[in-house]
């Protein structure tokens, strides 16, 4: 899994005109160097311009290497490309060698400081989510892909049913901010009930949203919403001031999220605080936006 998500990496890095920085490869031997630049080679010509979330092939490179155990072997899961397998298969050893230790290391912190925040306080998260919603936490374990690099847009993404989320600990911090990332990523598998009512909304007022569609307002809702949970439930557990991920980002200043705030904290941050119900709020967000 990691192997796979660093070659994409250093395939997109190459299509990013220098906003990535390069792995460190001085200390690769020559045949090494040319082995390695083989394999980011044909990941760039497999799938230049394409997106983890949203490629069908390579999402489901990602769940077949997501049910391979890590024991350190070099054998693949069948259903792989067989050129793409023989490409992981001629790094491995190398990358083991090279980078594994460090990316491996770093994994391992994220998931070991995360385990005792879920042990504490995710349950009640979760509940609340569940709630507020109305969608059912997913209920086969959801699954998390640790993996140093993962090249989407803020280093974590979340695919199929049941959601397999796969998130970089070298992207993602292991502040509250990356717990809160924990709770987004699985509630998208939960936003069913969400852009359900929102469309029931426009057709109810007869209003053109594609703007709101395209600006993905649902998306903003979940942020503001898991936001607005995390902070409530850390402050409980005697976290103060937790500034929601969305907002620490400037997220609602992007994308055409300008106007989305305002109307979120006037329609939606009443339902939030039990005043009203998620079908009146959604239709004061639909008639405000």
């Amino acid at each position: 899994m990691n192997l796979h998500h660093t070659l994409f990496r250093e395939a997109a890095r190459l299509d990013s005109n220098g906003q990535l920085a390069p792995l460190d490869t001085t200390g690769l031997g020559q045949q090494e160097k040319e082995a390695w630049d083989r394999a980011v080679g044909y990941y760039r010509r497999a799938f230049a311009g394409k997106r983890l979330l949203f490629d069908e092939g390579l999402i489901h490179v990602n769940e077949l290497l997501a049910t391979a155990p890590d024991d350190g072997g070099t054998a693949l899961p069948s259903g792989l490309e067989r050129d793409q397998g023989e490409q992981l298969a001629s790094v491995a050893d190398l990358y083991r060698r090279h980078w594994w230790p460090q990316h491996d290391g770093a994994n391992r912190a994220w998931v070991a400081t995360m385990q005792p925040r879920i042990a504490s306080t995710g349950a009640a998260i979760a509940s609340e989510l569940e709630r507020l919603l109305k969608a059912p936490w997913p209920t086969a374990p959801q699954r998390i892909e640790v993996a140093y690099y993962v090249a989407e847009v803020g280093g974590a993404y979340t695919t199929g049913q049941p959601g397999l989320t796969t998130l970089a600990s070298g992207r993602v911090p292991d502040d509250w901010s990356g717990y809160e990332v924990l709770f987004h990523e699985t509630a998208h598998t939960m936003t069913t009930p969400l852009t359900s009512a929102i469309d029931h909304e426009c057709r109810a007022q007869q209003k053109n949203c594609a703007h709101l569609w395209q600006a993905k307002l649902w998306h903003a809702v979940q942020f503001y919403t898991v936001g607005e949970v995390v902070r409530k439930e850390l402050a409980r557990a005697g976290v103060p001031n937790y500034v929601p991920y969305a907002e620490k980002l400037g997220l609602y200043r992007r994308g055409g999220w300008d106007a989305f705030k305002p109307a979120l904290e006037r329609a939606w941050q009443p339902y939030l605080d039990g005043a009203t119900t998620m079908e009146k709020a959604v239709s004061e967000l639909v008639r405000l936006l």
